[in-house]
This record gives C-alpha cells, structure tokens and sequence, in this order.
C-alpha cells in the first residue's frame, strides 16, 4: 500500500475551516497556537487568500478540529451533531446533547 503524499482540496476548504473551527470555539489564535500557525495564516487560509495547505497543515487543522480530513479537504462525511471524541493529544471543546 503506498503512503499518501499529497491532497486533493475542493472549493470552500476555507469555508469548511471557519465553520469547523467556530464549531470548536476557537479563535483563529488558539487554533493556531494548538497546529503551530499563525493566526494571520489561518484567516487567510479561511479567506481563499493562501494556496492549499500541504497534507500535513490539513491533517493537523482536522484533528484540532475533531473532523475528518475527507471533509475538511472536500466537504464529505462531516455529521456537525455527531459526538466529538478526544483524540490524537487535541481536548474536545464541545459535545453533541
């Protein structure tokens, strides 16, 4: 099986950052501080005004977030109600009722 390099970004990534990282309730400051960015890169990432992010930004974007990588890069299996689980060193900030 060979190892994936690269990704694949659809349209709204930036859409789907903001919306993952304000479901989270985190300023654009504290997610940067928690995936070691900027918090100008991240709102210009959110903006469209930054290229696509390399494999490694997105995944660690994701996994602060508590969403999938498929649907931070293309919009696919993202449930906003589903229960947000501790995973990979990140706290959960919220939790579904």
């Amino acid at each position: 099986m060979g190892v994936l390099r690269e990704l694949t970004v659809q349209p709204g990534f930036g859409r789907r950052l903001r919306r993952g990282r304000e479901d989270a309730g985190y300023t654009a400051a504290q997610l940067g501080a928690l995936v070691g960015l900027h918090p100008t890169w991240i709102y210009e990432l959110e903006g469209g005004r930054r290229g696509e992010p390399t494999l490694g930004t997105a995944l660690r974007l994701a996994r602060a977030l508590q969403v999938s990588l498929d649907w931070l890069a293309s919009g696919a299996e993202h449930d906003p109600d589903a229960h947000v689980a501790v995973t990979a060193g990140f706290r959960a900030r919220r939790t579904a009722s």
